[in-house]
């Protein structure tokens, strides 16, 4: 059964935590609301979802969607000013060759999109599936595994954040944390993730260790007190 490999976007692939915490304080400052918000209270976010970055810069739910709106903008207008994290292209490359290679981030699918163009790495993905679609995390790795059909067992999110590792676990697949990202390691390790890679080029023995073949052999196997 072919295999997938789901990269989370920023804090994975992109070197984008600083101009991720610019583009918020710029879309406070047109709701009128200045913040001091800094990569550090990025990290410092539970979950990293929009209504948790929202209630720490102090934006109301009702004006939730004008911020996004704005957020959007600023990211889209500075996606030539993101840059991959070092060796990420060649990573991405040979992941690509063991089977479906997909994001799946809260960015819009469009804004990724163009950075993806902008490295030359756009070829390599099979999808793109980004915060403009609607759903959990965990419910996008879903209907990815069925549109390539695949299986749970198959299938590995690999992400920087707790949310990642928590909506992999959600979706049933082998979940793998990032310690070049957004959220510090020790956050991340709270979550249990199946794996952790310290550098990009791990991720491409430790994806295929967990999606092997042999794991789905050996889940289907009953273990002692499994009822016959």
């Amino acid at each position: 059964m072919k295999s997938i490999v789901l990269l989370d976007y920023d804090g994975v692939i992109v070197d984008s935590i600083d101009i991720f915490a610019r583009s918020v304080r710029i879309a406070s400052d047109k709701l009128n609301q200045p913040t001091g918000f800094t990569p550090d209270d990025l990290r410092n976010i539970q979950r990293m979802t929009i209504g948790e970055i929202s209630d720490r810069i102090g934006v109301g739910t009702e004006q939730i969607p004008k911020f996004l709106e704005f957020l959007d903008q600023e990211l889209d207008r500075v996606a030539d000013e993101v840059r991959l994290f070092p060796n990420m292209k060649q990573v991405i490359r040979q992941l690509s060759h063991s089977g479906t290679l997909a994001i799946v981030s809260a960015t819009p699918a469009p804004i990724v999109s163009k950075v993806l163009a902008n490295h030359a790495i756009e070829r390599y993905f099979d999808d793109v599936i980004g915060g403009d679609s609607p759903g959990a995390k965990s419910v996008k790795i879903k209907s990815l595994i069925k549109r390539y059909d695949s299986a749970s067992v198959n299938t590995c999110m690999v992400g920087d954040t707790v949310s990642d590792i928590e909506e992999g676990i959600k979706a049933g697949v082998a979940t793998i944390a990032v310690s070049w990202g957004w959220h510090p390691v020790e956050h991340l390790l709270s979550a249990e993730p199946d794996g952790v890679a310290h550098q990009p080029e791990e991720l491409i023995d430790l994806t295929q260790l967990l999606i092997n073949p042999l794991r789905a052999q050996i889940a289907r196997q009953p273990t002692i007190g499994d009822k016959k």
